[in-house]
């Protein structure tokens, strides 16, 4: 494999690492601040926005609206989330292009 698709590869495992633990941080029963987002809720509100795609795609699949597959779902969130972390290893690679020459501030 070349340098360029194990860095993309890299990224997108470490950007759907932190979107689990950030999915068990704000829902998960285990974890130290479960309490705090039972009475606060803007965070976990947010954060169920973002995985709106996969949480209706569980909906679809188990035909049933007020609850979903937990396996589709998690299938789902992956992708997305691998998805993500795709685009955003394109954009560290655009920042981390070479210059040529070096910048002065002459020109």
């Amino acid at each position: 494999m070349s340098r360029k698709v194990i860095f993309h590869l890299s990224v997108s495992v470490l950007t759907l690492a932190v979107a689990f633990i950030l999915n068990w941080f704000i829902f998960g029963e285990s974890s130290p601040a479960s309490e705090y987002f039972l009475w606060h809720v803007g965070v976990p509100n947010a954060w169920g926005g973002m995985n709106l795609i996969p949480g209706m795609i569980s909906a679809v699949a188990d035909k049933n609206i007020h609850g979903g597959n937990e396996f589709v779902f998690y299938a789902a969130f992956i992708i997305q989330w691998m998805l993500v972390g795709l685009v955003f290893s394109f954009v560290l690679l655009l920042f981390r292009m070479k210059r040529e020459k070096p910048t002065t501030i002459l020109g």
